[in-house]
């Protein structure tokens, strides 16, 4: 204001041109940089209101990129870095969570294919399950299981026939009943 007011004073002052130059120049810039920074927040709000929305609906991977996205607006924003990693930690633990389901209901088939000697089918369950899982034991001894069995070396339990009538005696009687047999015998 007083620059101008020096130029109505002194016509064609050049020291004063340029200062008044300089003047709006700074405020031109300054109004330039508010309103990129209103845009940057514009975007970094509706990013983070995205991402919160997707968070709460359990959709954790979009969640993350829409919480990466909000910070390119604001880099070290504390906020999206721990939701960021809260999103990834979240993520996982549902993956996890339905593998350890998925384990289970193919040990299940596998199991139930194993009793009814169904080899192949049985064989190719558990070799799904080691492959989810290659450091349990469980599917490792049922293939071993398989193999013996299909090479021979175990019969498989098809339990006891028929031994004589059921009594319903003490271990001693038991005991003087095969005694008696034993002699009888000899």
């Amino acid at each position: 204001k007083k620059y101008k007011e020096a130029l109505v004073e002194k016509p064609g002052d050049q020291y004063a041109s340029n200062k008044i130059e300089e003047t709006q120049q700074i405020i031109d810039n300054r109004a330039k940089e508010l309103a990129q920074n209103e845009e940057k927040n514009k975007a970094y709000n509706e990013a983070i209101r995205q991402a919160d929305e997707l968070f709460n609906a359990e959709q954790f991977i979009k969640a993350k990129e829409a919480y990466e996205l909000a910070l390119r607006s604001k880099p070290n924003d504390t906020y999206a870095i721990e939701r960021v990693q809260e999103s990834v930690a979240k993520a996982k633990a549902k993956v996890d969570a339905g593998d350890e389901a998925r384990y289970q209901k193919i040990l299940t088939k596998a199991d139930e294919y194993f009793d009814e000697e169904n080899w192949e089918k049985a064989i190719s369950l558990y070799n799904r399950a080691l492959k989810l899982r290659s450091y349990d034991q469980y599917p490792k001894d049922k293939l071993a299981e398989i193999k013996a069995i299909q090479n021979g070396n175990v019969k498989k339990d098809k339990g006891l026939g028929y031994l004589g009538e059921k009594e319903n005696i003490s271990i001693i009687e038991g005991q003087a009943l095969l005694e008696e047999a034993e002699n009888l015998r000899e």
